[in-house]
């Protein structure tokens, strides 16, 4: 109750008054006052009591889905969070389900194909008026913190649950208040999914402990977000998709009249798409880089002029950081060394019983480069996801998927580089029946079973996929076997 009573607290009567959410639909903007919401998290927490130890939230990123979440939390719930549309709700043997979970919470308007087993739950249900008492901690609980499971992008095994104690995250949400200064006259916007840490620590957590107003957009549209620059915004969380988007959007003239700072995670910037946003506003977009398991690791800020292209800024305070003797077989061809960290931010394990960090610094897989100017940059992954428009794809969870088609008897997902996009591939054998349009049949079961961003751009059929002595796929002949030139990869 404590952490998120930190994200709630205001000192005076007027400031309680003043919009803390704005909520971006076609009619225009609907706002919560911060009263109202502290009355909607506490309405949310007592009904939230018997759904203890913990729940699925699907969120949609109406003020009612963060309201939802913020009493969950308050109830000391463990909370699942899953962005609304998510393909793992269609999983069945997605981690997610295998959690622990007993209760399903989502909105009014999508019902979810869930398994049987969870009791669903609307947020209706959750905001109804209920007794009027406080919610009461668990037995036991003494300074235990709610947890936030959050996906992660599973770089290298299939997806899974992280754990991050709810005081870690308003951490989070302080580093970035801090560093980038946010204050109650702040409009930030949020274009990304507050079920993602980005926009939940980044940009929920860290605007509401500033007392800022959060401004989200359920159903995004580059025509929604042009108005909601135009209506005074003045902090963008973004992709890069979304700010080639809004480039294009603009056309020859932005009108952005209280834009301050842009954010951008979830992959590299293309510098031409750097210099063209600031070219049109005047303001320059600073990368962040991080994870589900450590939070906040490094990122630009405005404390020096320039940032060098590529790079993505520098540690972020408190973070401690090695870099590890490279090894055979890393991506970035011996260039680059492999990261380790601890942040105050990290997780403390998986859901399926994975071990946390422990007491030494945690590997994050990523391969970089530290200047004399001290800024960081990524050079590659020892194995990596696919990173389509900002959006993380996990290959291996792509592959099992496929696999389920009775006519597959072997695929390989793997991402290939095209005019500076990573688009989805997959190598697939057929099996005795499968024919020609084997193909097909596999990009309509992934439009079925994934997420539009998941499903494979191109289906190469080959009669086998070629493997090394030790039997693992051999990424050269498999790119030379499906026609895509290893330039573009």
């Amino acid at each position: 109750m404590r952490a998120v009573a930190a994200l709630l607290s205001r000192e005076d009567a007027r400031a309680a008054e003043r919009p803390v959410l704005g909520e971006l639909t076609a009619e225009g903007t609907a706002t919560t006052s911060g009263a109202e919401l502290r009355a909607e998290v506490m309405r949310v927490a007592r009904h939230a009591e018997r759904l203890r130890p913990a729940v699925i939230a699907v969120l949609d990123g109406s003020r009612s889905s963060i309201a939802v979440l913020l009493g969950l939390l308050a109830a000391a719930v463990d909370v699942v969070v899953v962005e609304a549309g998510n393909s793992h709700l269609r999983d069945e043997r997605s981690v997610i389900w295998s959690a622990g979970a007993r209760t399903l919470i989502r909105p009014e308007s999508s019902a979810v194909p869930a398994p049987t087993g969870p009791t669903e739950l609307t947020y209706d249900d959750l905001l109804a008026p209920g007794p009027a008492t406080s919610p009461t901690p668990p037995a036991g609980s003494g300074s235990a913190s709610p947890g936030l499971l959050l996906l992660t992008s599973g770089s290298t095994s299939e997806p899974r649950l992280a754990r991050q104690p709810m005081r870690a995250a308003v951490r989070g949400g302080e580093l970035y208040r801090s560093i980038h200064g946010y204050g109650p006259a702040d409009r930030i916007l949020l274009p990304v999914p507050v079920a993602h840490s980005f926009g939940l620590i980044g940009g929920l957590f860290a605007g509401l402990r500033a007392g800022a107003q959060v401004l989200t957009m359920p159903k995004f549209s580059a025509g929604r977000l042009v108005r909601a620059l135009a209506d005074g915004a003045s902090v963008v969380l973004g992709t890069p998709l979304l700010y080639s988007m809004l480039v294009r959007a603009w056309g020859t003239e932005a009108h952005a009249p209280g834009l301050r700072l842009l954010l951008s995670s979830g992959g590299p910037l293309p510098q031409e798409t750097a210099d063209a946003v600031r070219r049109l506003c005047g303001v320059p977009v600073y990368q962040v880089y991080g994870s589900t398991e450590t939070g906040l690791v490094a990122c630009q800020d405005g404390s020096r002029e320039t940032w060098q292209p590529r790079s993505v800024g520098v540690f972020a305070p408190g973070v401690q950081w090695e870099l590890l003797p490279d090894t055979p077989g890393d991506e970035s061809g011996g260039s680059g060394h492999r990261l380790a960290v601890r942040t105050s931010t990290m997780f403390t394990g998986y859901s399926d019983g994975g071990p946390g960090p422990g007491p030494g610094l945690y590997e994050t897989g990523d391969l970089v480069r530290i200047s004399d100017t001290s800024e960081v940059f990524l050079l590659g992954r020892k194995q990596t996801f696919i990173n389509v428009g900002g959006k993380k794809v996990n290959p291996q969870r792509v592959a099992r998927l496929v696999g389920d088609h009775p006519d597959v008897a072997d695929v390989h997902v793997f991402g290939v580089e095209e005019r500076g996009e990573q688009t989805v591939h997959a190598a697939v054998v057929a099996g005795p029946r499968g024919g020609a349009g084997l193909a097909g049949e596999v990009i309509a079961l992934c439009r079925e079973r994934l997420a539009a961003h998941e499903v494979p751009h191109h289906v190469h059929l080959l009669r086998a996929l070629p493997r090394s002595a030790l039997g693992k796929v051999d990424i050269s002949a498999l790119r030379a076997a499906a026609g895509v030139k290893e330039d573009e990869a």
